[in-house]
């Protein structure tokens, strides 16, 4: 089966976009074509290029990277390689590695010294088109690392599994994260819910800290498993932790907001010899901090980016039904409302995790 067209939302130039019409191509040996399900809407990888401050964007494009869907058509060597047949739900990696390069070669593929990225890096006037996943089909670069999702895992709960993915790279390879340890979280939207499942999953305990506003979320963190939330409006965030603490301070930190004030306090927060994981993103901003922290307590701050790695841990937690992740989805908009989404995600007002959900496709023999 096969669509005759895909209906998609293209961003033609920054804070300008419409829904237009693609042909969806045959599928050659080594390439998957996806039927998406279901989108997140990502204030960076998806507002970035709306805001026209993404650095790799090529217009025109379709946006989406935090994509889930089942497999539409597929090649005879995808098929073999990937060991997916068509209805099976499956997801790539936003980073499609060149898996030639000496970050790839050395495992490090999050960092590919040519980097592609769906949703950004590919413009749809170049073929096969559909290079992003707020489309009904997508296609699967051959050089893309794609996951298998069980069709039983609910469709909310599985397109949330690159947001997953990168909290176990940030909280359990880039932290390391131990049994016992007491961990800080700066940020509670969907990457601090998630670093906080994956930490708990660890046995840690777990501080998540937010600003004024995050009520809704800090609570909702609370009953997926965050031991203390702290609302920074609420009184001093250093001080609450002191006490928890029994004055000692924090095993591990992760900044997961991008907000440059969490750099200051996650150093402050932290214990002797403590652990600093720097994932969220400032644009940039220049940050001012006590650099004499690190080494009078002998910190170790690490940088975290991407998903490298991470997807197997992250399908098998969504897939125990252990974590209902599924009530992080708030608000849902349809292609044609693609923008309005966007929108409303960079101005905070899409409750914790939004997403777009493309028409159903009409196949034809």
């Amino acid at each position: 089966m096969r669509a005759r067209s895909s209906k998609a939302f293209v961003l033609e130039q920054p804070g300008q976009g419409s829904v237009q019409e693609f042909e969806v191509p045959s599928v050659d040996p080594d390439w998957v074509l996806m039927e998406v399900e279901m989108c997140g809407i990502c204030a960076g990888g998806d507002g970035g290029p709306y805001r026209g401050v993404h650095p790799h964007a090529r217009y025109p494009l379709i946006l989406g990277h935090e994509m889930v869907g089942k497999v539409a058509a597929i090649g005879e060597r995808a098929q073999s390689r990937r060991r997916l047949s068509v209805g099976d739900r499956f997801l790539p990696e936003v980073l499609i590695p060149c898996g030639y390069c000496r970050m790839c070669h050395g495992g490090a593929y999050n960092l590919c010294e040519n980097e592609k990225q769906y949703g950004v890096s590919f413009s749809c006037a170049d073929p096969p088109h559909l290079w992003g996943a707020y489309s009904q089909y997508l296609c699967i670069h051959p050089n893309s690392i794609t996951h298998r999702v069980s069709n039983d895992v609910p469709v909310e709960r599985a397109v949330l599994t690159a947001v997953l993915a990168n909290s176990v790279r940030w909280v359990q390879q880039r932290g390391n994260v131990q049994p016992g340890e007491k961990v800080a979280i700066f940020g509670p939207g969907v990457q601090g819910i998630g670093s906080t499942i994956v930490a708990k999953e660890a046995g840690a305990e777990v501080i998540l800290i937010g600003a004024g506003g995050d009520d809704e979320r800090l609570d909702l963190a609370h009953t997926l498993g965050a031991d203390h939330v702290i609302n920074a409006a609420d009184g001093d965030p250093l001080e609450q932790v002191r006490q928890i603490t029994g004055g000692e301070g924090v095993d591990l930190a992760i900044e997961v907001s991008g907000a440059p004030a969490a750099v200051e306090m996650g150093l402050k927060m932290l214990r002797r010899r403590g652990r600093f994981v720097l994932a969220g993103y400032s644009e940039h901003a220049q940050i001012s901090i006590t650099k004499d922290e690190i080494p009078a307590k002998e910190l170790t701050v690490i940088g975290g980016w991407g998903q490298a790695h991470g997807f197997d841990l992250a399908i098998r937690l969504l897939e125990s039904n252990r974590y209902p992740l599924e009530q992080l989805v708030t608000h849902r908009y349809e292609l044609a409302y693609a923008e309005q989404g966007i929108k409303d995600v960079l101005a905070r007002k899409a409750g914790v995790k939004a997403v777009i959900v493309p028409p159903p496709t009409e196949n034809t023999g």
